[in-house]
């Protein structure tokens, strides 16, 4: 009986990518859960394959060195990295990739998703330069962020401290979208209802206005949103109507 090894690369690569196709990442069509995630901090080294960094292909990359080889570049185009905000600045982003990955394989990440208190994601539009983690090999299809709330959190005046943290969040998000380059789309989460319905609202509101005075219906970006979540597609002039609105309709919507 013929193993998988012994199949034409042809057919491999055929079985290969009905594998990861269970591990593409976040998209927004689903229940606003990660299919697949893995920490980019923890790319090659061992993981038990029950363990929170395993992926549901990740048994391939373990088979042998031919498997290895062969479904590498896969596991990099199609999982969702997960890293954390102080990795949002490009020095420390650079710093991990010289430990992980050498820059041909950086260069197939195509999806990471940045979980960072809000001081840390200043650095998108104070240091990237217009490209993600100022790095210009990167070349994202998908850049999933997760806002947390700063360290110090005194609930004694959540709500101020919190709709704080929506205008600078904002503001952050604003003024990276406007001159992002090499990012087909940035998807914003609200994980674990960080952040209540109100103040998420604000951060939505907020942003579309910030992008209406910067260049209304000139901006290129589109948007849709769902239950605890909004998606920007950065170049989007040819995006489905029926689905991503520019930010014009979206502000007339929100305002009512």
């Amino acid at each position: 009986m013929p193993s998988l090894l012994t199949l034409p690369a042809e057919l491999r690569n055929q079985i290969y990518d009905l594998l990861f196709i269970e591990s593409c990442p976040y998209t927004c069509t689903t229940n606003d859960t990660l299919r697949s995630h893995q920490s980019l901090a923890d790319f090659g080294k061992p993981t038990s394959l029950d363990g929170p960094t395993s992926t549901p292909a990740q048994p391939l990359l373990l088979t042998c060195r031919q498997m290895h080889r062969e479904t590498q570049l896969l596991h990099l185009q199609r999982t969702s990295f997960t890293i954390g905000g102080l990795y949002a600045d490009p020095e420390a982003f650079a710093r991990l990739c010289t430990a992980n990955l050498p820059q041909p394989l950086v260069k197939q990440l195509r999806h990471i998703t940045l979980v960072g208190r809000i001081n840390r994601l200043r650095a998108l539009n104070e240091s990237w330069n217009g490209v993600p983690f100022g790095n210009p090999h990167l070349s994202l299809e998908t850049l999933v962020l997760v806002p947390r709330r700063p360290a110090q959190y005194d609930r004694h005046y959540a709500e101020i401290a919190d709709l704080d943290s929506a205008h600078t969040l904002s503001y952050t998000l604003s003024e990276t979208l406007k001159n992002l380059h090499n990012v087909e789309r940035v998807v914003v989460r609200n994980e674990d209802e960080c952040f209540n319905d109100v103040v998420w609202k604000v951060i939505y509101r907020s942003l579309i206005s910030r992008l209406l005075r910067w260049g209304g219906k000139l901006c290129s970006c589109r948007f849709r949103e769902g239950h605890g979540w909004f998606e920007i597609l950065v170049d989007g002039r040819n995006a489905d109507p029926e689905v991503y609105r520019d930010a014009d309709t979206v502000f007339q919507r929100i305002m009512g």
